[in-house]
């Protein structure tokens, strides 16, 4: 198990608490009441984790299995801007966070699943974030490259 840092706050979802009752009944939203809002078969799409490092979005979707990843969450994640990386892990045990396979969108494409691993997948976010942190700022390069702003040199 990875130890928190000290200022980490964690949800503290207590479901034993009478008071409270689960997660999932009391907290999560019920995203059906907008179905009709959308055309066609579109509806929100519930993302797991996301961050933002100098204007570029990492974005983690979590499934018990591979077979898990809806079509409408699989081409919202390819269908994403190229300043976001995504990627989809396996994890069977969010308790342990126990990671056994990931596939990442590169170019508007889900690739195959690959086996991984928690530290796999933390070594993939550091690296992410580095690369983000001395890049120029994500909302320059939209700027610059704009059609009604200007190309970048």
């Amino acid at each position: 198990m990875i130890p928190l840092p000290k200022d980490f706050r964690p949800f503290g979802w207590d479901c034993s608490n009478p008071d409270l009752g689960c997660f999932v009944q009391r907290c999560r939203p019920r995203f059906e009441v907008f179905k009709d809002c959308f055309p066609g078969k579109i509806s929100l799409s519930d993302i797991d984790s996301t961050a933002e490092v100098n204007g570029y979005y990492l974005t983690i979707e979590f499934k018990l299995h591979r077979s898990a990843l809806g079509t409408g969450q699989k081409l919202y994640l390819e269908r994403l801007p190229p300043e976001f990386l995504a990627l989809v892990a396996v994890c069977p045990d969010c308790r342990t966070m126990a990671i056994t396979e990931i596939a990442i969108v590169e170019n508007g494409k889900l690739l195959d699943w690959q086996p991984s691993s928690l530290e796999c997948v933390r070594r993939l976010i550091r690296r992410w974030a580095q690369r983000a942190l001395h890049q120029p700022p994500a909302w320059v390069m939209r700027r610059q490259n704009h059609p009604l702003i200007g190309k970048a040199a």
